[in-house]
Protein backbone atom coordinates (compact mmCIF):
# COMPACT_ATOMS: atom_id res chain seq x y z
CA UNK A 1 0.00 0.00 0.00
CA UNK A 2 1.05 3.34 -1.19
CA UNK A 3 2.44 5.23 1.89
CA UNK A 4 1.13 8.92 2.75
CA UNK A 5 2.47 12.16 4.43
CA UNK A 6 0.82 14.20 6.88
CA UNK A 7 0.37 17.23 5.58
CA UNK A 8 -0.24 20.52 8.62
CA UNK A 9 -1.98 24.10 7.80
CA UNK A 10 -2.08 26.76 9.88
CA UNK A 11 -5.22 28.82 11.08
CA UNK A 12 -6.60 31.19 13.33
CA UNK A 13 -8.45 29.47 16.21
CA UNK A 14 -11.83 30.31 17.40
CA UNK A 15 -12.42 28.16 19.88
CA UNK A 16 -9.59 25.97 21.50
CA UNK A 17 -10.03 22.54 21.62
CA UNK A 18 -9.07 19.36 19.91
CA UNK A 19 -11.38 16.84 17.44
CA UNK A 20 -10.54 13.49 15.28
CA UNK A 21 -12.57 12.83 12.44
CA UNK A 22 -13.01 12.23 8.57
CA UNK A 23 -12.82 15.78 6.51
CA UNK A 24 -15.91 16.59 4.79
CA UNK A 25 -15.35 19.23 2.30
CA UNK A 26 -18.39 21.06 1.37
CA UNK A 27 -18.34 23.27 -1.60
CA UNK A 28 -20.97 25.75 -2.36
CA UNK A 29 -23.30 26.03 -5.45
CA UNK A 30 -22.65 29.31 -6.96
CA UNK A 31 -25.69 30.82 -8.48
CA UNK A 32 -25.04 31.59 -11.92
CA UNK A 33 -25.78 34.83 -12.74
CA UNK A 34 -26.72 36.69 -16.87
CA UNK A 35 -27.52 40.31 -17.90
CA UNK A 36 -30.54 39.94 -19.85
CA UNK A 37 -32.35 43.23 -21.22
CA UNK A 38 -36.08 43.24 -20.86
CA UNK A 39 -38.97 45.35 -21.67
CA UNK A 40 -41.21 44.26 -18.93
CA UNK A 41 -39.81 45.92 -16.16
CA UNK A 42 -43.08 45.61 -13.88
CA UNK A 43 -43.10 41.75 -14.52
CA UNK A 44 -39.45 41.82 -12.98
CA UNK A 45 -39.95 44.42 -9.76
CA UNK A 46 -43.00 41.54 -9.29
CA UNK A 47 -41.16 38.43 -9.54
CA UNK A 48 -38.24 39.86 -6.95
CA UNK A 49 -41.16 40.93 -4.67
CA UNK A 50 -42.43 37.21 -4.81
CA UNK A 51 -38.62 35.82 -4.19
CA UNK A 52 -38.00 38.45 -1.42
CA UNK A 53 -41.36 37.47 0.27
CA UNK A 54 -40.59 33.93 -0.14
CA UNK A 55 -36.71 34.41 1.31
CA UNK A 56 -38.54 35.99 4.21
CA UNK A 57 -41.17 33.16 4.73
CA UNK A 58 -37.96 30.83 4.90
CA UNK A 59 -35.53 32.70 6.95
CA UNK A 60 -38.49 32.74 9.57
CA UNK A 61 -38.45 28.93 9.04
CA UNK A 62 -34.64 29.26 9.71
CA UNK A 63 -34.93 31.34 13.06
CA UNK A 64 -37.74 29.03 14.58
CA UNK A 65 -35.13 26.05 14.12
CA UNK A 66 -32.03 28.06 15.32
CA UNK A 67 -33.83 29.60 18.18
CA UNK A 68 -34.58 25.47 19.36
CA UNK A 69 -31.70 24.33 18.84
CA UNK A 70 -28.84 26.85 19.05
CA UNK A 71 -30.58 29.64 21.45
CA UNK A 72 -31.92 32.96 20.50
CA UNK A 73 -28.51 34.51 20.27
CA UNK A 74 -27.70 32.72 17.30
CA UNK A 75 -31.00 32.77 16.11
CA UNK A 76 -30.81 36.29 16.30
CA UNK A 77 -29.15 36.43 12.66
CA UNK A 78 -31.99 35.55 10.94
CA UNK A 79 -33.85 38.36 12.50
CA UNK A 80 -31.49 40.35 11.15
CA UNK A 81 -31.38 38.99 7.69
CA UNK A 82 -34.85 39.62 7.48
CA UNK A 83 -34.46 43.00 8.35
CA UNK A 84 -32.04 43.71 5.46
CA UNK A 85 -34.76 42.39 3.11
CA UNK A 86 -36.50 44.87 4.11
CA UNK A 87 -34.25 47.54 3.84
CA UNK A 88 -34.62 50.86 2.40
CA UNK A 89 -31.12 50.88 0.34
CA UNK A 90 -31.12 47.59 -0.35
CA UNK A 91 -34.34 47.28 -2.31
CA UNK A 92 -34.32 51.05 -4.09
CA UNK A 93 -30.89 49.19 -5.32
CA UNK A 94 -32.60 46.58 -6.80
CA UNK A 95 -35.66 48.58 -8.32
CA UNK A 96 -33.58 50.95 -9.68
CA UNK A 97 -31.18 48.27 -11.49
CA UNK A 98 -34.43 46.90 -12.93
CA UNK A 99 -35.87 49.88 -14.32
CA UNK A 100 -33.17 51.98 -15.10
CA UNK A 101 -31.12 49.44 -16.69
CA UNK A 102 -34.28 47.04 -18.34
CA UNK A 103 -32.51 44.48 -16.74
CA UNK A 104 -33.52 40.52 -14.93
CA UNK A 105 -34.45 40.79 -11.43
CA UNK A 106 -31.67 38.31 -11.28
CA UNK A 107 -28.75 40.46 -12.20
CA UNK A 108 -30.14 43.33 -10.24
CA UNK A 109 -30.23 41.61 -6.84
CA UNK A 110 -26.40 40.24 -7.58
CA UNK A 111 -25.21 43.63 -8.28
CA UNK A 112 -27.07 44.95 -5.13
CA UNK A 113 -25.76 42.32 -3.22
CA UNK A 114 -21.89 42.75 -4.50
CA UNK A 115 -21.84 46.37 -4.42
CA UNK A 116 -23.30 46.37 -0.32
CA UNK A 117 -21.34 43.35 0.70
CA UNK A 118 -17.77 45.54 -0.85
CA UNK A 119 -19.42 48.27 1.12
CA UNK A 120 -19.11 46.76 4.22
CA UNK A 121 -15.69 45.08 3.47
CA UNK A 122 -14.37 48.20 3.36
CA UNK A 123 -15.56 49.62 6.62
CA UNK A 124 -13.04 50.20 9.90
CA UNK A 125 -15.31 48.47 12.22
CA UNK A 126 -14.93 44.25 12.36
CA UNK A 127 -18.36 43.81 13.22
CA UNK A 128 -19.69 45.52 10.46
CA UNK A 129 -17.24 44.17 8.34
CA UNK A 130 -18.44 40.94 9.00
CA UNK A 131 -22.21 42.13 7.45
CA UNK A 132 -20.86 41.62 3.87
CA UNK A 133 -21.08 37.91 4.73
CA UNK A 134 -24.96 38.37 5.49
CA UNK A 135 -25.79 40.58 2.63
CA UNK A 136 -24.35 38.15 0.47
CA UNK A 137 -26.56 35.47 2.50
CA UNK A 138 -29.62 37.20 1.82
CA UNK A 139 -28.51 37.77 -1.97
CA UNK A 140 -27.98 34.19 -2.79
CA UNK A 141 -31.25 33.52 -0.89
CA UNK A 142 -33.34 35.30 -2.86
CA UNK A 143 -31.07 34.68 -6.53
CA UNK A 144 -32.04 30.61 -5.66
CA UNK A 145 -35.73 31.42 -5.29
CA UNK A 146 -35.73 33.61 -8.70
CA UNK A 147 -33.88 30.53 -10.10
CA UNK A 148 -36.06 28.02 -8.58
CA UNK A 149 -33.83 26.21 -6.26
CA UNK A 150 -33.25 25.86 -2.51
CA UNK A 151 -30.36 27.23 -1.06
CA UNK A 152 -27.89 24.59 -0.22
CA UNK A 153 -27.04 22.73 3.14
CA UNK A 154 -24.46 20.75 4.18
CA UNK A 155 -25.49 16.92 4.52
CA UNK A 156 -23.79 14.54 6.41
CA UNK A 157 -24.59 11.19 7.86
CA UNK A 158 -21.47 10.38 10.04
CA UNK A 159 -19.65 13.05 12.51
CA UNK A 160 -16.84 15.06 10.38
CA UNK A 161 -14.67 17.80 10.71
CA UNK A 162 -16.36 20.31 8.46
CA UNK A 163 -13.79 22.06 6.09
CA UNK A 164 -15.15 24.82 3.57
CA UNK A 165 -14.02 28.22 2.17
CA UNK A 166 -16.88 30.42 3.97
CA UNK A 167 -20.11 29.35 5.88
CA UNK A 168 -23.08 31.34 5.94
CA UNK A 169 -25.43 31.54 8.59
CA UNK A 170 -27.98 29.63 7.02
CA UNK A 171 -25.64 26.87 6.09
CA UNK A 172 -24.44 26.38 9.86
CA UNK A 173 -27.99 26.20 11.25
CA UNK A 174 -28.82 24.03 9.09
CA UNK A 175 -26.38 21.49 10.01
CA UNK A 176 -26.88 18.39 12.34
CA UNK A 177 -24.75 19.72 15.16
CA UNK A 178 -24.44 16.20 16.59
CA UNK A 179 -22.47 15.29 13.16
CA UNK A 180 -20.22 18.26 13.44
CA UNK A 181 -17.03 17.60 15.32
CA UNK A 182 -15.22 20.91 14.07
CA UNK A 183 -15.40 23.74 11.59
CA UNK A 184 -12.40 24.85 9.60
CA UNK A 185 -12.72 27.61 6.85
CA UNK A 186 -10.13 28.79 4.62
CA UNK A 187 -11.92 32.49 5.41
CA UNK A 188 -14.44 33.96 7.64
CA UNK A 189 -13.47 35.81 10.59
CA UNK A 190 -14.24 35.45 14.33
CA UNK A 191 -16.98 37.30 14.15
CA UNK A 192 -18.29 35.28 11.52
CA UNK A 193 -21.55 32.95 12.23
CA UNK A 194 -19.63 30.04 11.94
CA UNK A 195 -17.24 31.15 14.51
CA UNK A 196 -20.10 32.17 17.00
CA UNK A 197 -21.81 28.70 16.44
CA UNK A 198 -18.28 27.01 17.14
CA UNK A 199 -18.14 28.74 20.00
CA UNK A 200 -21.79 28.13 21.66
CA UNK A 201 -21.33 24.73 20.46
CA UNK A 202 -18.31 24.19 22.47
CA UNK A 203 -16.54 22.64 18.86
CA UNK A 204 -13.07 23.56 18.19
CA UNK A 205 -13.05 25.68 14.87
CA UNK A 206 -10.38 27.05 12.66
CA UNK A 207 -10.62 29.71 10.27
CA UNK A 208 -7.95 31.55 7.89
CA UNK A 209 -6.48 28.31 6.63
CA UNK A 210 -5.86 29.52 3.46
CA UNK A 211 -3.67 26.96 2.17
CA UNK A 212 -5.88 24.16 3.14
CA UNK A 213 -7.14 22.93 -0.31
CA UNK A 214 -11.03 22.17 -0.56
CA UNK A 215 -10.69 19.23 -3.23
CA UNK A 216 -10.01 15.31 -3.19
CA UNK A 217 -6.62 15.79 -1.77
CA UNK A 218 -8.27 16.31 1.48
CA UNK A 219 -11.88 15.12 1.59
CA UNK A 220 -12.78 11.86 3.14
CA UNK A 221 -9.22 11.94 4.87
CA UNK A 222 -8.49 11.29 8.62
CA UNK A 223 -7.48 14.77 10.36
CA UNK A 224 -6.81 16.40 13.61
CA UNK A 225 -8.30 20.19 13.95
CA UNK A 226 -6.24 21.34 17.16
CA UNK A 227 -8.11 24.80 18.40
CA UNK A 228 -5.52 24.92 20.96
CA UNK A 229 -2.29 25.65 18.57
CA UNK A 230 -4.30 26.98 15.47
CA UNK A 231 -3.28 23.96 13.01
CA UNK A 232 -5.20 20.93 10.99
CA UNK A 233 -3.05 17.55 10.43
CA UNK A 234 -4.52 16.07 7.60
CA UNK A 235 -3.39 12.17 7.38
CA UNK A 236 -1.37 12.74 10.70
CA UNK A 237 1.14 10.05 11.67
CA UNK A 238 0.98 7.52 14.28
CA UNK A 239 3.33 9.69 17.18
CA UNK A 240 0.85 12.92 16.09
CA UNK A 241 -2.33 11.25 16.30
CA UNK A 242 -1.31 9.14 19.33
CA UNK A 243 -0.13 12.71 21.36
CA UNK A 244 -3.71 14.54 20.22
CA UNK A 245 -5.50 11.65 21.32
CA UNK A 246 -3.78 12.02 24.51
CA UNK A 247 -4.61 15.91 24.58
CA UNK A 248 -8.08 15.23 23.18
CA UNK A 249 -8.70 13.13 25.96
CA UNK A 250 -7.49 15.32 28.65
CA UNK A 251 -9.08 18.42 27.07
CA UNK A 252 -12.30 16.62 26.79
CA UNK A 253 -12.81 15.67 30.18
CA UNK A 254 -12.41 19.02 31.51
CA UNK A 255 -15.15 20.52 28.86
CA UNK A 256 -17.22 17.76 30.06
CA UNK A 257 -17.92 19.28 33.52
CA UNK A 258 -18.93 22.97 31.78
CA UNK A 259 -22.58 22.36 30.65
CA UNK A 260 -23.26 19.52 33.66
CA UNK A 261 -22.58 22.05 35.80
CA UNK A 262 -24.69 24.90 33.73
CA UNK A 263 -27.89 22.45 32.96
CA UNK A 264 -27.54 21.53 36.77
CA UNK A 265 -27.63 24.84 37.85
CA UNK A 266 -30.34 26.32 35.43
CA UNK A 267 -32.51 22.72 36.45
CA UNK A 268 -31.96 24.13 40.06
CA UNK A 269 -33.15 26.94 39.62
CA UNK A 270 -36.19 25.95 37.94
CA UNK A 271 -36.65 23.25 40.41
CA UNK A 272 -36.05 25.66 43.92
CA UNK A 273 -36.48 29.30 43.06
CA UNK A 274 -40.28 29.08 41.12
CA UNK A 275 -39.12 29.89 37.91
CA UNK A 276 -41.10 27.59 36.79
CA UNK A 277 -44.58 29.44 37.23
CA UNK A 278 -43.46 32.43 35.46
CA UNK A 279 -43.48 31.10 31.27
CA UNK A 280 -40.93 33.51 30.14
CA UNK A 281 -38.14 32.62 33.58
CA UNK A 282 -39.15 29.26 32.66
CA UNK A 283 -38.77 29.18 28.86
CA UNK A 284 -34.98 30.99 29.62
CA UNK A 285 -34.05 27.95 32.02
CA UNK A 286 -35.52 25.34 29.41
CA UNK A 287 -33.31 26.87 26.63
CA UNK A 288 -29.95 26.94 28.57
CA UNK A 289 -30.64 23.63 29.90
CA UNK A 290 -31.20 22.71 25.69
CA UNK A 291 -28.35 24.46 24.66
CA UNK A 292 -25.89 22.76 27.21
CA UNK A 293 -27.23 19.16 26.68
CA UNK A 294 -26.64 19.66 22.89
CA UNK A 295 -22.96 20.88 23.77
CA UNK A 296 -22.72 18.06 25.80
CA UNK A 297 -24.12 15.40 23.09
CA UNK A 298 -21.58 17.37 20.70
CA UNK A 299 -18.80 16.18 22.89
CA UNK A 300 -20.17 12.87 23.46
CA UNK A 301 -19.69 12.49 19.67
CA UNK A 302 -16.19 13.25 19.26
CA UNK A 303 -15.37 10.93 21.86
CA UNK A 304 -17.28 8.10 20.07
CA UNK A 305 -15.40 9.07 16.55
CA UNK A 306 -12.47 8.84 18.05
CA UNK A 307 -13.38 5.46 19.52
CA UNK A 308 -13.94 4.69 16.61
CA UNK A 309 -10.46 4.73 15.08
CA UNK A 310 -9.20 3.34 18.46
CA UNK A 311 -11.55 0.25 18.76
CA UNK A 312 -9.50 -0.83 22.14
CA UNK A 313 -10.77 1.70 23.58
CA UNK A 314 -14.35 -0.14 24.02
CA UNK A 315 -14.70 -1.80 27.18
CA UNK A 316 -17.42 -4.07 27.81
CA UNK A 317 -19.19 -4.94 31.09
CA UNK A 318 -21.25 -7.86 29.98
CA UNK A 319 -24.34 -8.62 32.38
CA UNK A 320 -27.99 -10.50 31.81
CA UNK A 321 -30.43 -7.91 30.42
CA UNK A 322 -34.00 -8.27 30.41
CA UNK A 323 -35.54 -6.96 27.17
CA UNK A 324 -38.49 -6.83 28.49
CA UNK A 325 -37.16 -4.39 31.28
CA UNK A 326 -34.82 -2.52 28.52
CA UNK A 327 -36.82 -1.20 25.86
CA UNK A 328 -39.85 0.90 27.48
CA UNK A 329 -37.92 3.63 28.90
CA UNK A 330 -36.05 3.67 25.71
CA UNK A 331 -39.29 3.89 23.43
CA UNK A 332 -40.84 6.35 25.53
CA UNK A 333 -37.65 8.94 25.69
CA UNK A 334 -37.94 8.43 21.76
CA UNK A 335 -41.37 9.34 21.71
CA UNK A 336 -40.87 12.23 23.80
CA UNK A 337 -38.07 13.73 21.82
CA UNK A 338 -39.56 12.96 18.75
CA UNK A 339 -41.33 16.10 17.18
CA UNK A 340 -43.82 13.91 15.00
CA UNK A 341 -46.33 11.54 16.29
CA UNK A 342 -44.73 7.99 16.53
CA UNK A 343 -45.72 4.49 16.82
CA UNK A 344 -43.75 1.92 18.38
CA UNK A 345 -44.98 -1.72 19.07
CA UNK A 346 -43.19 -3.94 21.06
CA UNK A 347 -43.18 -7.55 20.78
CA UNK A 348 -41.07 -9.80 22.57
CA UNK A 349 -41.13 -13.71 22.91
CA UNK A 350 -40.73 -15.63 25.21
CA UNK A 351 -41.64 -11.94 27.72
CA UNK A 352 -38.69 -12.90 29.76
CA UNK A 353 -36.41 -13.02 26.45
CA UNK A 354 -32.60 -11.87 28.07
CA UNK A 355 -29.41 -11.41 26.74
CA UNK A 356 -25.97 -10.89 27.69
CA UNK A 357 -24.23 -7.35 27.01
CA UNK A 358 -22.91 -4.41 27.86
CA UNK A 359 -25.85 -2.38 29.42
CA UNK A 360 -24.91 0.93 28.16
CA UNK A 361 -23.04 0.27 24.48
CA UNK A 362 -26.15 -1.97 23.82
CA UNK A 363 -28.59 0.35 24.77
CA UNK A 364 -26.94 3.07 22.92
CA UNK A 365 -26.97 0.48 19.71
CA UNK A 366 -31.14 0.11 20.16
CA UNK A 367 -31.52 4.00 20.91
CA UNK A 368 -29.72 5.21 17.15
CA UNK A 369 -31.90 2.70 15.47
CA UNK A 370 -35.05 3.93 16.95
CA UNK A 371 -33.90 6.92 16.40
CA UNK A 372 -33.48 6.12 12.59
CA UNK A 373 -36.11 4.98 11.97
CA UNK A 374 -38.01 7.58 13.73
CA UNK A 375 -35.71 10.26 11.71
CA UNK A 376 -36.82 8.70 8.05
CA UNK A 377 -40.05 8.47 8.54
CA UNK A 378 -41.59 11.68 6.58
CA UNK A 379 -44.74 12.54 8.82
CA UNK A 380 -45.88 9.97 11.47
CA UNK A 381 -43.41 7.11 11.86
CA UNK A 382 -44.76 3.40 12.66
CA UNK A 383 -41.99 1.14 13.94
CA UNK A 384 -42.24 -2.40 15.07
CA UNK A 385 -39.39 -3.75 17.36
CA UNK A 386 -39.47 -7.58 17.61
CA UNK A 387 -37.22 -10.03 20.06
CA UNK A 388 -36.87 -13.83 19.00
CA UNK A 389 -35.11 -16.47 20.78
CA UNK A 390 -33.86 -19.06 17.97
CA UNK A 391 -33.01 -22.19 17.45
CA UNK A 392 -29.13 -20.97 17.18
CA UNK A 393 -29.05 -20.00 20.77
CA UNK A 394 -29.12 -16.39 19.31
CA UNK A 395 -31.89 -13.60 20.51
CA UNK A 396 -32.46 -11.96 17.57
CA UNK A 397 -33.90 -8.16 17.83
CA UNK A 398 -35.15 -6.48 14.43
CA UNK A 399 -36.33 -2.90 14.44
CA UNK A 400 -38.39 -2.23 10.77
CA UNK A 401 -39.69 1.55 9.87
CA UNK A 402 -41.96 2.50 6.96
CA UNK A 403 -39.78 5.50 5.94
CA UNK A 404 -38.02 6.72 2.90
CA UNK A 405 -35.90 3.18 2.66
CA UNK A 406 -32.12 2.42 1.35
CA UNK A 407 -31.84 1.68 -2.46
CA UNK A 408 -30.31 -1.37 -3.50
CA UNK A 409 -26.90 -0.14 -4.22
CA UNK A 410 -26.29 1.26 -1.16
CA UNK A 411 -27.06 -1.17 1.13
CA UNK A 412 -23.51 -2.72 0.98
CA UNK A 413 -22.19 -0.01 2.57
CA UNK A 414 -24.32 1.74 5.19
CA UNK A 415 -22.06 0.06 8.38
CA UNK A 416 -18.70 1.47 6.39
CA UNK A 417 -16.87 3.90 8.74
CA UNK A 418 -17.73 7.33 7.24
CA UNK A 419 -19.96 6.10 4.57
CA UNK A 420 -22.76 8.93 3.11
CA UNK A 421 -25.82 7.33 1.31
CA UNK A 422 -25.80 10.69 -1.05
CA UNK A 423 -29.31 10.09 -2.73
CA UNK A 424 -30.92 7.72 0.09
CA UNK A 425 -31.71 8.24 3.89
CA UNK A 426 -29.69 11.11 4.36
CA UNK A 427 -30.69 13.41 2.09
CA UNK A 428 -33.23 15.48 3.77
CA UNK A 429 -33.05 14.06 7.61
CA UNK A 430 -29.41 14.77 8.63
CA UNK A 431 -27.38 12.71 10.64
CA UNK A 432 -27.47 8.77 12.19
CA UNK A 433 -26.31 9.54 15.81
CA UNK A 434 -23.79 6.85 17.37
CA UNK A 435 -23.71 5.71 13.69
CA UNK A 436 -24.11 2.43 12.24
CA UNK A 437 -20.10 2.12 11.72
CA UNK A 438 -19.81 2.09 15.64
CA UNK A 439 -22.94 -0.03 16.38
CA UNK A 440 -21.38 -2.59 13.97
CA UNK A 441 -18.25 -2.97 16.17
CA UNK A 442 -19.88 -2.88 19.06
CA UNK A 443 -21.91 -5.56 18.31
CA UNK A 444 -19.18 -7.51 16.81
CA UNK A 445 -17.37 -7.25 19.95
CA UNK A 446 -20.71 -8.71 22.08
CA UNK A 447 -19.78 -11.87 19.80
CA UNK A 448 -22.95 -10.79 17.33
CA UNK A 449 -24.17 -9.65 14.19
CA UNK A 450 -26.09 -6.88 12.88
CA UNK A 451 -27.21 -6.19 9.17
CA UNK A 452 -30.25 -4.54 7.56
CA UNK A 453 -32.41 -4.85 4.82
CA UNK A 454 -34.70 -2.73 2.65
CA UNK A 455 -37.74 -3.88 0.22
CA UNK A 456 -40.96 -1.62 -0.94
CA UNK A 457 -39.71 1.15 2.04
CA UNK A 458 -39.98 -1.17 4.70
CA UNK A 459 -36.62 -1.42 6.39
CA UNK A 460 -35.57 -4.05 8.80
CA UNK A 461 -32.51 -3.44 11.16
CA UNK A 462 -31.61 -7.00 12.72
CA UNK A 463 -29.34 -7.45 15.47
CA UNK A 464 -28.11 -11.05 16.77
CA UNK A 465 -26.93 -11.71 19.99
CA UNK A 466 -25.67 -14.58 22.08
CA UNK A 467 -28.69 -16.06 24.59
CA UNK A 468 -28.19 -15.79 28.27
CA UNK A 469 -27.84 -18.53 30.20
Amino acid sequence: MRGHRMQVYSGKSVFGSIAIGKISVYKKNEQQVKRVRTEDTKGELTRYEAAKAAAVEQLQELYQKALKEVGEASAAIFEIHQMMLDDGDYNESVENIIETQKVNAEYAVAVTGDNLAQMFRAMDDDYMRERAADVKDISERVLSILNGGQKGKVVTDEPVIIVADDLAPSETVQLEKDMVLSFVTVHGSVNSHTAILARTMAIPALIGTEELPLDDTVDGKLAVVDGLNGKIYVEPDAQTLEEMKSDFTNNITHELKTPIAVAYAANDALLNFNLAEDKQQRDKYLGICQEQLQRLSGLVEQILSMSMERRKTFRLHPETLSLHDLFPTLIEQHKLKAGKPVEINLDIAPEDLTIIADRTHFSNILSNLIDNAIKYSPDKADIMICCRKKETEQVEISVTDHGIGIPTDKQPHIFDKFYRVDQSRSSDTGGTGLGLAIAKEIVTLHGGAISASSKNHVVTFTVSLPLSN
